[in-house]
């Protein structure tokens, strides 16, 4: 059994702990597969320490692999350990600590879906419905306005809602401020469905695991 230390930094918890610290009955793991409109599928990796509510960073043999294969940090001095997976019905994270057996949970693909709505192209009058299918029960959605258009804003149009499959919105939803006096210029925008799924390992020696299937479609948003 590991000793673990409490870590200080200027009288305060450290946002940042190194695994060796800390023992796996007080750790939490978030595993996450996304996949997108574009292809990409992207499995990620965090862990955190529970009780000094601090980020886990892996280090003295303790190691994750995903399908397998080990896991690095996606950048210097991060704690998000992800790698690029192949389309597959699930995937399984291992987090090893020291000679210890693998301690395995796997994520079950997210399901696709497909926006069967039109491209939208109005005034700031406009009165629309983005649809989807197929919705998925027990699933909740994020639906995003990006955009690049000077003078334009980004809005955030639902914050994970349950997935019905359709989401009325308008074109003041993203117009843009302007003086009483002026009427708002012409905006491109990104809608972007972001739809989260979520379950729990039941089984783990970790205090905590967080499953986390996620699936994003986009489309655009043309308003004058």
């Amino acid at each position: 059994m590991r000793a673990l230390a409490l870590v200080f930094v200027t009288g305060c918890m450290p946002s940042v702990v190194q695994s060796a610290l800390v023992e796996t009955g007080d750790m939490s793991a978030t595993y996450t597969v996304t996949t997108g409109h574009d292809g990409t599928n992207r499995a990620k990796a965090t862990f955190r320490w529970v009780t000094g509510e601090a980020s886990v960073l892996l280090d003295d043999g303790d190691r994750v692999a995903i399908d397998g294969m080990a896991v690095g940090t996606e950048t210097d001095h991060d704690e998000i350990y992800g790698m690029n997976v192949s389309p597959a019905p699930d995937h399984l994270f291992e987090l090893v600590r020291g000679t210890d057996a693998p301690i395995g949970h796997r994520v079950i693909s997210p399901q696709p879906f497909t926006i069967t709505s039109m491209p939208f192209t109005g005034t700031y009058d406009l009165e629309a419905t983005l649809t989807w299918a197929p919705a998925h029960v027990g699933a909740k959605v994020r639906i995003t306005a990006t955009t690049t258009t000077p003078g334009c804003t980004t809005r955030t149009l639902a914050t994970f809602v349950p997935d019905t499959g359709s989401f009325a919105f308008t074109g003041a939803d993203v117009r843009p401020s302007t003086a009483m006096d002026e009427l708002p210029g012409a905006c491109s925008f990104t809608l972007e469905i972001f739809r989260h799924e979520f379950a729990e390992g039941m089984t783990s020696p970790l205090q905590f695991v967080s499953l986390n299937a996620n699936h994003f479609e986009t489309t655009t948003l043309a308003l004058h």
